[in-house]
Formats: C-alpha cells, structure tokens, sequence
C-alpha cells in the first residue's frame, strides 16, 4: 500500500470516530468510562510512572486515563492527552479544569502522523493502539516519543472467546444481517486486531522496542445499567453495532428481533450493583525504547522536528481535508458505478455529480489553506512531510 493509499485509510478511520462514533460514545459514556473501572484498578498501580515524570497517553478518549497519570505524575511533571476526536477532548478538558490539574493538556492529533519529540518517560495507551491503520508504524511512532529507555505500555483486548462482551452480540446480530464487506466504513481493524501475543511481539520488535512484556489481566466489565441500557449499547457500538449500522435498513425493519435476541443473551449475564456485567481479558503489552536508539529511518531528517504543540494547526486543518476527500471519494464512486451498469435516475445522477464537484472544490480549498501553512516553515521536517502527501494527494486527484 502506498504512504497516500495509508493516509487516505487511515483518514476513514479518523472520519468513522469523528462523524460516527463520537455521538455514540458519548451517549454510552457511563459504559466506556465506568464500564472499565476494574480493568484501570488492576493496571494503574502496575505502571512505571514517577513523579515527576512526562507522559504521553494515545488515544486518551474522555480524558480519564490522562487525567489519573497527572494525578501520579503531579505538578513537576507533565501530561499530554493525544486523541482525533475533538469532542472526547473537551470532556478531559472541563473536567482537569475542575480537578485544578495545571500540568496536563489536550491535543488533537493522529498518533501514526503526529511527529513527537523523544521527551517522554513513559507512552500509554488504553484499548488504542487495536485500531491502528497500520499498526507497526504506529506503534513506531510512539517510541519516537519516548526518551532513550522510556517504557510504553498498551493496553488491548484478547481474543473473542475471552471476551464474550464484546463478542456475544455479534453472534446473535449475524444470526438476522450478512456480514460486512470488505469496502465496509470501520473505525479501524478492530479490537480484537491485538489479541495474539506472537504476531504482536514481532510488531514491537519491527518498531524497534526492547524488553518486550505481556501481562494478561482478567477483570468484569460493565456493560449496561440494565438490559434496555446493554442493548442498546451492543447495537450502538462494537462488532455488534458495526454489523447492525452497516446492514442500514436491513437492521431497522429486523430491529425488534434483533434486540428480543441479544436482551435473551444479556438476561443470562451476571447482575451487579451498578448494572449488568461480564468477563472480559486484556493485555498490558510493554515495551522499552533502547537507550542505543536504532538508526533513524532514510525519509527522516536531523532538523529539529516541529514540536506537539506547533503542529497543531497543521493537524487541525489536515483533519478537516479528511471530510471532504471522503465525501468527494464516495460521490465519485457511486457516479462510475451508475453509468458502468446504466441503472439509476439521471437527475439524481446529475445532482450526486454535482455534490462530487462541490466536495472536490472544498478539498481544494483546505489543501490551500494547508500548503500555505507549510510553507511558513518549509525547514519544519512536518512541514516538509506535510507538503509532500499534499503534493501525492493533488496528482492523484
């Protein structure tokens, strides 16, 4: 796969948390934050941060892993909260500004296109780095973060059979819908896609990383304040709720099976004070930056790269090309597709016709904005690496 082919994949990705994903998370909050209370007491305490210490967290989500390691770190030290979505930001946001917490802050990024600094002592990320678009590269890029014998540990779900919550629902919604296919919108390959310790270890030795530790924590997971709650969880999110969004109107007009089926699933699970919950297995996957870094890569240069928080426009303005090339991408393919089979109405032809248009005029308008970005610092090795995907993007539009 070529570095545009990877780009454009991974800005589906992004998309897919932004447009589809946020809204849900955030009406499941309770569960994504709650849910996992065990899972964080188990690990938390096991983590090598000190006082003191800089802390980068990947895929912070709600904030609430950030907001625990400043806590650990306190107020000579420093943490980063890294995530794509803005609206899981603003969430840690308010609520540090509650706590009072001055040495944490939230930044919109892509942890695979964000250039860091080795500045870090310790690089976390929980239930992240599974949706990764090309895992080794991210993976990669996290150590880049770290300092010369820093330690980053990730935490990922295990295999299926492990974990029936997030498996179970998908078994009974496949029973009713057909599979997704291959061309089918994901947030990613899935949160399964870390589950085997052999295949994820070479992974960690092809980025780079040293001392290679994997520690399996079982723990009970929240997954609904009670059965109508859980449901509507697993049609919301998850395997389940991909099979169930993708099917579109399939799954609506079989909605109310579909539901009977996995409420007669849920019923059987265990009861607990504060809701419904079920088993569930993770890594804590650990790995050390080698105090002898490994060469640096041939693309890369010695110039000073830009810092986080420098690239935070560029960042900005990058994400907001993502909506439009998409948008442009599948009116364009639903075009060629109508006159490859002759079939559809040629006034709604013309009018998807047009909304491709439109589209690729707003992408042209961010990749202005963007090349006029990046040649305020054309000695910027971000700038550089920015200008040149725009550069690819542009030919092959």
């Amino acid at each position: 796969m070529s570095a545009v082919a990877e780009n454009v994949q991974n800005a589906e990705y992004v998309d897919s948390w932004n447009r589809i994903l946020a809204p849900k998370f955030i009406k499941y909050k309770h569960i994504m934050v709650d849910g996992l209370t065990h899972h964080s007491e188990a690990i938390f305490t096991s983590l090598p941060v000190r006082e003191g210490d800089r802390v980068l967290d990947i895929g912070c989500g709600f904030g609430d892993t950030a907001i625990k390691l400043a806590q650990r770190v306190g107020p000579r030290g420093k943490v980063v909260g890294l995530d794509c979505c803005d609206a899981f930001l603003e969430y840690g946001r308010k609520e540090a500004a509650k706590l009072g917490l001055e040495n944490i802050s939230f930044v919109n990024g892509d942890a695979l296109l964000c250039h860091f600094e080795p500045e870090y002592d310790f690089v976390f990320s929980r239930f992240g780095t599974m949706f990764f678009a090309n895992p080794v590269e991210g993976l990669r890029n996290m150590r880049t973060a770290l300092k010369p014998g820093g330690v980053m540990t990730h935490i990922v779900w295990r295999t299926r059979d492990d974990n029936p919550w997030l498996s179970m629902a998908k078994e009974v919604v496949l029973k009713f819908l057909p599979t997704p296919g291959d061309d089918a919108l994901t947030c990613g390959p899935g949160p399964f896609a870390m589950a085997d310790e052999p295949m994820v270890t070479k992974m960690m030795e092809i980025a780079g990383y040293s001392d290679i530790t994997f520690r399996r924590v079982d723990a009970p997971v929240l997954v609904g304040k009670n059965v109508e709650d859980a449901v509507g969880f697993q049609l919301a999110i998850g395997p389940a709720g991909e099979v169930f969004r993708q099917a579109g109107a399939l799954a609506e007009a079989k909605r109310a099976e579909i539901e009977a089926g996995i409420a007669t699933a849920i019923n059987a699970q265990k009861k607990d004070t504060d809701g419904i919950v079920m088993d569930s297995s993770a890594w804590i996957i650990s790995g050390k930056n080698p105090v002898e870094a490994a060469p640096r890569r041939h693309h890369e240069t010695t110039a000073r790269p830009a810092s986080l928080d420098s690239v935070g426009e560029l960042a900005a303005v990058t994400h907001e090309l993502n909506q439009p090339l998409m948008a442009a991408g599948t009116y364009t393919r639903l075009v060629a597709e109508a006159l490859r089979t002759g079939q559809g109405d040629p006034d709604a032809l013309a009018e998807t016709a047009r909304k491709a248009a439109a589209q690729i005029e707003r992408a042209a308008a961010v990749m202005r904005r963007l090349r006029a970005l990046v040649r305020l610092d054309r000695s910027s090795h971000t700038a550089c690496r920015v200008d040149h995907i725009v550069r690819e993007t542009i030919d092959q539009c």
